[in-house]
């Protein structure tokens, strides 16, 4: 496990969040990113379980046209993402991992949807990554 200082965990979280493409980031702008060590009482039943992320809000497709509601959080839990991660590359691929899969409930996707394309990502990325190493 490797551990980074808070600081240097929310630079990573920025960073990953300014490389999202504009029309997602205009999307999720209202939306604010906590980094928490671990769950607390926001997690619910999560409090304290290893969970990397979690999104609290109304996801935009549930959203009444014109209806207050409060705005909605990301929360990634830097704790939980350093004990899976064994260098800062692999938490910089985690955060933004997460972050997006968060962003994805805030669109009103599902976990099984946003999970089917996770694995639909990875069946891509390394089918493309041998097609190199064949040729």
């Amino acid at each position: 496990m490797i551990r980074l200082t808070r600081e240097d965990f929310e630079q990573i979280v920025e960073q990953a969040y300014v490389s999202l493409p504009e029309k997602f980031r205009d999307m999720v702008e209202n939306v604010a990113v906590i980094v928490e060590d671990v769950p607390g009482p926001e997690g619910g039943r999560f409090e304290g379980k290893h969970l990397l992320g979690l999104y609290v809000g109304t996801p935009l497709t549930h959203l009444p046209p014109g209806a207050f509601h409060y705005p909605p959080k990301i929360y990634l839990y830097q704790e939980n993402i350093q004990i899976i991660c064994d260098t800062p590359q692999e938490i910089e691929k985690q955060i933004r991992q997460t972050l997006l899969h968060e962003i994805g409930h805030h669109f009103g996707m599902t976990e099984a949807q946003l999970e089917e394309i996770e694995r639909e990502h990875w069946e891509n990325f390394h089918r493309r990554k041998r097609r190199r190493w064949i040729s």
